[in-house]
């Protein structure tokens, strides 16, 4: 019987540092099992798709298991309390359509979850799933309070444009790289080395400026965007000076390492 490799979130934030800020207590702070499990035991088992996950382009399910399925003991599952605050932010609501756009789920399971790639491809390291956590806490809850305190107008659109340029495959596959790249500078590599997830789905990712998001224009336009790399890694790419000036604080340790694309 063919196996999957998937995480499972331990507590998260349940004993914030002493006082943390209210952003650090919002960050990931658990740590993540990788497990396999049988694929014909999770076809079996009711799942929760996580949408912002697929716009940022790595389909991810959330699949509740019991102590019993999965032959873990009752002490092990009796210490994955605080997974909870890991379920909100992979089920909030993220379709700008929706009434309810931002806002997490009304309800949780309240059960420990298995995290499985909806394709059942392996997810190969612990470092995805805080990556995507904190990248949606940053990217878009962050934005999504700073939206709700303006008043309708041209700054309302401008912060509702980079909500949406941020919850792409190309953003977030940029933010990844990135990542791995500052994890090696600071001698903390991510387990297993994974490249980028967003890969596992979409082999050919077009480049994203890597502070707004913002993609090339493939149309005629008035003010086309267009990215350029950086002179020295030749990997980040960006919108604009403006952009470029902004991200080098945090670029300047990344963009020393040279590892595979």
């Amino acid at each position: 019987m063919a196996e999957v490799q998937c995480l499972v979130p331990q507590p998260a934030n349940l004993f914030p540092p002493l006082g943390a800020s209210p952003e650090m207590q919002q960050k990931f702070t658990g740590s993540i099992l990788v497990i396999k499990a049988l694929r014909e035991k999770l076809a079996l088992r009711e799942h929760r798709q996580s949408t912002i996950a697929v716009q940022l382009g790595v389909p991810l399910k959330l699949i509740s298991f019991s102590s019993d399925a999965y032959s873990f003991t009752n002490a092990f599952t009796n210490q994955l309390v605080g997974f909870e605050l890991v379920e909100r932010v992979l089920l909030i609501e993220s379709d700008p359509a929706s009434p309810h756009f931002g806002e997490f789920p009304a309800s949780l399971n309240g059960e420990p979850f298995l995290v499985t790639h909806s394709d059942g491809h392996d997810l190969e390291s612990d470092a995805i799933l805080p990556v995507i956590f904190d990248y949606i806490n940053d990217h878009f809850i962050a934005y999504k309070k700073r939206v709700a305190t303006l008043e309708e107008g041209v700054d309302k659109e401008l912060a509702e444009k980079q909500i949406t340029q941020k919850l792409s495959k190309e953003a977030f596959h940029a933010h990844f790289e990135e990542c791995r790249r500052l994890a090696i500078a600071k001698k903390k590599p991510f387990w297993a080395n994974p490249r980028s997830p967003v890969l596992l789905k979409h082999p050919n990712v077009s480049p994203a400026c890597g502070t707004c998001g913002a993609l090339a224009s493939s149309a005629p336009v008035s003010s086309p965007v267009k990215l350029s790399k950086c002179a020295k890694c030749k990997f980040r790419h960006y919108c604009s000076r403006e952009c470029q000036k902004e991200d080098w604080a945090t670029h300047k340790h990344a963009c020393k390492i040279k590892i595979p694309a």
